[in-house]
């Protein structure tokens, strides 16, 4: 009979063992913050590329504006020129028809 509960207490422990073992490993699990602070980090370089591409974006659209201003600008002195040449070819006209 000291023999069985010999090997029932030596049993039991090899439970009591690989429990407290296996308790022991969720709980370091559950502190083991590196999947956070990988997240974290992650997410501090997605935040740094936004605000590149911000930046980037904002650069375009002033070399967009810019482009649009300088065409526009091109645009009316090209119809002045214009303007300025029927001017001038009317008067010539009016001019030529005087003389004769």
């Amino acid at each position: 009979k000291v023999n069985d509960l010999a090997n029932i207490l030596k049993e039991s422990s090899s439970n009591l063992e690989t429990i407290k073992c296996e308790t022991e490993e969720r709980g370091n699990s559950m502190t083991d913050t590196t999947p956070l602070v990988n997240i974290k980090l992650a997410l501090q370089g997605i935040k740094s590329e936004i605000k590149s591409f911000d930046l980037q974006i904002g650069i375009v659209e002033h070399v967009l504006l810019q482009t649009r201003l300088e065409n526009s600008r091109a645009e009316k002195e090209n119809l002045q020129v214009a303007m300025n040449e029927i001017d001038d070819a009317s008067f010539e006209e009016l001019s030529h028809g005087e003389h004769l």
